[in-house]
């Protein structure tokens, strides 16, 4: 399976979660409403959740897919608490323009990154 087929295929996890967590009435670790919100990464120029953050930075369509995902499996993880997420954005930023394109390791470093403040 190639990198943006399982990008899609956890893209597609993450919406049914958080809509099935929405639907349940589930709380995030804050005790705030999970009010997670799908992305579509298979439609060319949509807008990722993470572009508001970027200001006047500039990223190949590819690279921005990459952080978008990873904001969304970073946002997953800790119940997407909308609080955290200039925080998750910024660390994703700061990785992508030091040259990570790992999905994984972007989250990763993004939540490590939350859980020190």
């Amino acid at each position: 399976m190639d990198a943006k087929t399982r990008d899609l295929a956890l893209l597609a996890f993450l919406s049914l979660f958080c809509a099935v967590s929405a639907w349940a009435g589930d709380r995030d670790v804050f005790g705030s409403v999970n009010l997670c919100y799908r992305i579509r990464a298979d439609q060319p120029g949509r807008s990722m959740p993470i572009t508001p953050f970027l200001g006047d930075q500039k990223f190949d369509p590819e690279t921005k897919r990459i952080m978008g995902v990873a904001f969304e499996m970073a946002r997953a993880a800790i119940g997407c608490p909308s609080g955290a997420d200039a925080i998750i954005a910024k660390r994703i930023i700061e990785l992508a323009k030091a040259g990570e394109r790992n999905t994984e390791r972007l989250s990763e470093f993004a939540l490590d990154t939350l859980r020190s403040q």
